[in-house]
C-alpha cells in the first residue's frame, strides 16, 4: 500500500514529488525508486513543512532556484 501511495502522491502532486527526487537524489544520491515508500510518505517530506525544508536545501544548495514571488491567492 506504501508503495501505492507512493506513486500516486508523485501522480498527485508533480512538481513536490520532483522536488523530492532531486532531493535525494543530490543529498543522498538515491534516485526516486531506491528512497522507501514509508520515508517519502513520513511528515519529515510529505508534509506542506516537510517538503519546504527539502525545496530550501535545493535552493540553498543551487540546485533550483527560488520561484517567483507573485500577489495572487485562491480568491475563494
Amino acid at each position: 500500500m506504501f508503495e501505492a501511495a507512493k506513486y500516486y502522491n508523485a501522480f498527485w502532486f508533480p512538481s513536490n514529488y520532483y522536488d523530492l527526487a532531486l532531493y535525494f537524489k543530490n543529498k543522498e544520491g538515491k534516485n526516486f525508486s531506491q528512497v522507501s515508500a514509508e520515508k517519502i510518505l513520513s511528515k519529515d517530506f510529505s508534509s506542506a513543512s516537510g517538503w519546504q525544508i527539502a525545496k530550501k536545501w535545493l535552493i540553498d544548495k543551487g540546485i533550483v532556484q527560488q520561484p517567483p514571488k507573485t500577489g495572487g491567492g485562491c480568491g475563494v
